[in-house]
């Protein structure tokens, strides 16, 4: 019941239900603190979570990765990045979760070169990113474009995916990538009435694709990309990753809603059918 309220968007309800399962029980499992600690940054109640984790720390259980990526959030979106630092370096495992916390933390504390920095540390960890990660890092990368430059600005920000895909970086690899491949867009898969033109710019724009532009450019020849995908990864895209692991030479595992995607040398783990 308290997941279900935590998961619903009834934060209020899943702490009232935790304070009365401390009462009843005492000592509490990973599954409940983590459900607290949820529902206390959903709250911003940052009080609340100091307690929940003085309780985390009296516990005969070890916090779990979800606790601990649960800490990381709170502390980060409260501002605390001290205390985000120490859980975040105490853990015994990370996962990408644990990254997106740390990376959202150092970018709302305006820490974008730091969070440049995390991303990178992040990538040789081999890690991969989710699309999370992407929309958080893109506006930042635009930021440090503009202040290196001199030319920041209240915009500065905005539009992180357009100024990805306007970026010099950008444009050489996407030129380099269609001409060896002799890639067009199947433009069939837009169902919209729109103009030709405008369907091309609407496929290619496809998160999946975006992120993998991404860890083209920002990663190490030769390293694996791994993308998490929350919808089903269209069928133009599915044939454009497969002419990027050919040409490129680069492993790539995708994760949509139906599968892992595993391209490599032009192919795909599922056969074209998922």
């Amino acid at each position: 019941m308290g997941i279900g309220y935590s998961r619903n968007g009834y934060p209020k309800e899943a702490l009232f239900l935790y304070h009365e399962m401390v009462c009843r029980f005492g000592q509490l499992d990973n599954f409940a603190f983590s459900m607290a600690l949820k529902a206390c940054s959903d709250l911003g109640d940052l009080r609340t979570g100091r307690a929940v984790h003085a309780q985390v720390l009296k516990a005969t259980e070890d916090p779990d990765q979800v606790v601990n990526n649960a800490l990381v959030r709170l502390y980060s979106e409260d501002g605390c990045f001290e205390e985000a630092i120490r859980v975040f370096d105490e853990m015994p495992q990370r996962n990408v979760v644990s990254w997106n916390s740390l990376i959202g933390g150092l970018v709302k504390k305006d820490g974008v070169f730091e969070a440049m920095e995390a991303f990178r540390i992040m990538q040789g960890t081999g890690m991969g990113f989710s699309w999370v990660t992407l929309t958080t890092i893109l506006p930042v990368c635009a930021r440090v474009t503009a202040l290196v430059s001199g030319k920041e600005d209240a915009n500065e920000e905005r539009g992180g995916s357009n100024e990805f895909r306007n970026s010099p970086e950008y444009k050489k690899v996407w030129k380099r990538l269609m001409e060896e491949a002799g890639y067009v867009p199947d433009t069939g898969v837009v169902l919209h009435d729109v103009s030709e033109e405008t369907r091309a710019m609407w496929v290619c724009g496809h998160s999946e694709r975006i992120a993998t532009m991404f860890a083209l450019i920002n990663t190490g020849s030769g390293m694996p990309i791994r993308i998490t995908k929350n919808l089903r990864v269209c069928l133009d895209c599915h044939s454009w990753v497969k002419i990027v692991s050919k040409v490129t030479g680069r492993v790539i595992v995708l994760r949509d809603t139906n599968r892992f995607h595993h391209f490599k040398d032009g192919m795909c783990s599922c056969k074209d059918y998922w």
